[in-house]
């Protein structure tokens, strides 16, 4: 057999059209069976011992023992995207020995060297696929393999080979497959870095406020009462609300816990923090308000301040839900003839006028004392009629028990120096919504009224 060995590679690796059977592989072998092939199916991980192929079931193969090689027949044709790979595995051996003043056939001769130049270049294709360090490496770092550790990854330190740790000085890996669903085993260690919320896009304040997906921690903008909080289907969700404005936080039993069983109205800076407790129903977990203060059960709240420069009475009707104490509050508040106030409260039925227990004392000067309003029932009398009155001061409300309001107050009048103290019951006929503050003849002229719920 007259054999060139040329100096070539003795692998090559296809990927397989549709059908395809024939795969040349371009180096030199005596017999079919110094060939391995393998044929590893699309989309699929490279297994030897699974992909491995059978001569003459599998494949046949053509010009063995001719220069350059020949082909490899697949008996059923391959699958499109089939990876096909064909190396040469001649057996590292030698069967026959040259005997002493025998002849020597060149033919022979030519076959044991042809079979060691490949034998050598198997063994140079072998070498390829294993690590080795580049020409340029230190001749002092060693790749003597570790003795083996279980889940530890093996790296290097520059010198030599080793298992390192995902925690581990040495060996940390720089970056993991994501896992969407991780679990600890144990406790979290965070390797000295910061664990950070997720930043998502701001959201405008709305009555149902609607949460991104894309983050944790959101910058909520306008001032939308807020009544509600979007599920994010995961119950157990933690998000924290950066308030970029004033806006209502309104407490629901169920919907939207508010520290305090009561509405909150933010400040610019506010962060609240909230966990979906169940689908759809969200629990505030903790707050950092702009002001350093804590929320308590009962805190005011602050109603608008309406002007009294004109008209005869003022209705303030946004009370909350659950308001146990109401202050109303007298600044510069003026008439226009000889006249006082007169307070009336409802629920949401409306204002009542009936029911009210009411009296009022004014001292006018040294041992002077007034004492009014035994007999009234349709309102609670607030102040005496004096000429053209102006008043400072507050009176307060306050829920003494189901729907029982007890009223006690102290105005001044700066106009005629006197002092007015009042006082009085009613029970509604309903939860407390409304009040209204009444000129009891003629007309406000100056001054304003605002009240606080707690």
């Amino acid at each position: 057999m007259s054999l060139l060995v040329n100096d070539t590679t003795p692998r090559v690796q296809y990927t397989a059209s549709a059908s395809q059977t024939t795969f040349a592989y371009p180096f030199e072998i005596f017999e079919d069976a110094d060939l391995k092939v393998y044929q590893t199916l699309s989309g699929a991980d490279p297994d030897d011992d699974t992909d491995i192929l059978t001569l003459t079931t599998n494949y046949t193969v053509t010009n063995a023992g001719v220069s350059g090689g020949g082909d490899v027949v697949l008996v059923t044709g391959a699958a499109a995207g089939d990876i096909i790979t064909i190396e040469r595995d001649l057996a590292v051996k030698r069967v026959s020995d040259y005997q002493n003043l025998g002849d020597l056939a060149s033919e022979s001769f030519n076959d044991d060297l042809d079979k060691l130049i490949m034998m050598v270049q198997q063994v140079e294709s072998d070498i390829a696929n294993l690590c080795l360090k580049t020409q340029v490496t230190s001749a002092a770092g060693s790749l003597n393999l570790p003795i083996l550790v279980n889940d530890k990854y093996l790296t290097t330190d520059g010198t030599q080979l080793l298992w390192g740790t995902p925690e581990g000085a040495a060996g940390a890996i720089g970056n993991l497959v994501e896992d969407v669903t991780p679990q600890l085993g144990g406790p979290l260690d965070c390797n000295s870095q910061p664990i950070r919320q997720s930043k998502g896009t701001d959201i405008a304040s709305a009555t149902a406020l609607a949460i991104g997906a894309d983050g944790n921690y959101f910058d909520v903008t306008g001032t939308t009462t807020i009544t509600s909080i979007s599920t994010t289907g995961v119950v157990g969700t933690v998000i924290t609300l950066h308030f970029d404005d004033a806006v209502t936080l309104t407490h629901h039993a169920t919907d939207l816990i508010i520290p305090g069983a009561a509405n909150y109205t933010t400040s610019a800076g506010d962060e609240f923090e909230f966990t979906e407790y169940a689908s759809g129903d969200w629990r505030c977990t903790g707050y950092a308000l702009a002001s350093g203060e804590a929320i308590t059960a009962g805190k005011p709240t602050n109603d608008t301040a309406q002007s009294t420069a004109s008209g005869t009475s003022k209705t303030f009707s946004g009370a909350p839900s659950g308001t146990k104490k109401i202050t109303i509050s007298f600044n510069a508040v003026s008439l226009d003839s000889t006249n006082g106030l007169q307070l009336t409260i409802g629920d949401s039925g409306g204002l009542e006028t009936s029911g009210y227990t009411s009296r009022t004392s004014t001292i006018t000067g040294t041992n002077t004392c007034e004492v009014l309003g035994l007999a009234i029932t349709a309102y609670f009398a607030i102040t005496p009629s004096k000429a053209t009155p102006t008043y400072n001061g507050s009176i307060t409300l306050t829920n003494e028990d189901g729907n029982h309001w007890i009223l006690e107050g102290n105005i001044g009048d700066e106009q005629n120096s006197n002092v007015s103290h009042c006082t009085g019951r009613k029970e509604l006929s309903g939860e407390f919504t409304q009040l209204s503050v009444a000129v009891s003849g003629g007309n406000f002229d100056g001054g304003s009224i605002n009240i606080q719920y707690q």
